[in-house]
């Protein structure tokens, strides 16, 4: 959708400026749930150290399910 589509579909510039506004917050908002992920979970001791810290590793989402679900559990399926 372009702008001037949003436009022409509410027939207002306000309505359609509200819609980018509420846009923007919720793409924030997600934003915000990824960092907290990626500064939160998950956490490994690293040799030399019985401190948990967060390494970062390849896999994007499956690390975040893996750290949430039983590990013997079928993982893949929570990732859509």
């Amino acid at each position: 959708m372009t702008p001037s589509t949003i436009v022409r579909g509410t027939d207002s510039v306000a309505v359609a400026l509200i819609f980018w506004v509420i846009g923007c917050v919720m793409t924030f908002m997600a934003i915000s749930v990824y960092l907290e992920l990626g500064l939160s979970i998950p956490k490994y001791r690293l040799r030399g150290s019985d401190a948990k810290v967060s390494v970062p590793r390849s896999g994007g989402e499956l690390n975040y399910v893996s750290a949430a679900v039983s590990h013997s559990g079928p993982r893949h399926l929570f990732l859509t």
